[in-house]
């Protein structure tokens, strides 16, 4: 099966407030996996979190995304062909140098390395638009990885 790395899944929830429906605010989480298996259940716990997920499942298709829409949380393959996690970081902080991308130049997103790599492993990039806050080791159990995405978005304070 072809997966379409323009694939976008949006979700809003509207309300009835007085008088008129309200749109309510659902955080934005990106998930970035060349493997479909792994994104998959990320997806469904970010879902059941009343978060809007969009997906990307390769390095290219998160320079674009990344650089496009502002988001709360980002979690980041590290090894993916062609354009790994880290030259994708760099590869969007040194576009944002010399670009003009409002929606994410004067923000600092946090992300989450999702990756096979040990952290010690790991060359993380330095990029002042990008904090990282966890790195979650696969592979990793589903109610292993529920825990550790509640624990990231208490300690963010990301509401749902």
């Amino acid at each position: 099966m072809r997966i379409d790395t323009e694939y976008v899944q949006r979700r809003t929830i509207e309300r009835k407030g007085v008088g008129k429906a309200q749109k309510e605010y659902l955080p934005r989480v990106l998930l970035v996996d060349d493997e479909v298996s792994l994104i998959r259940p990320l997806n469904m716990i970010f879902h059941e979190l009343n978060c809007n997920t969009l997906l990307a499942f390769d390095g290219q298709a998160f320079v674009e995304r990344a650089l496009r829409d502002k988001f709360d949380l980002i979690i980041l393959d590290w090894s993916m062909p062609d354009l790994t996690g880290g030259e994708a970081l760099n590869k969007i902080q040194a576009l944002l140098s010399v670009k003009k991308h409002s929606q994410i130049k004067n923000f600092c997103i946090p992300v989450v390395i999702y990756s096979a790599m040990s952290l010690e492993k790991l060359s993380l990039p330095n990029c002042r638009n990008f904090q990282f806050v966890d790195h979650w080791k696969k592979p990793i159990k589903y109610r292993d990885l529920v825990t550790k995405t509640l624990r990231v978005m208490s300690e963010l304070n990301i509401k749902n």
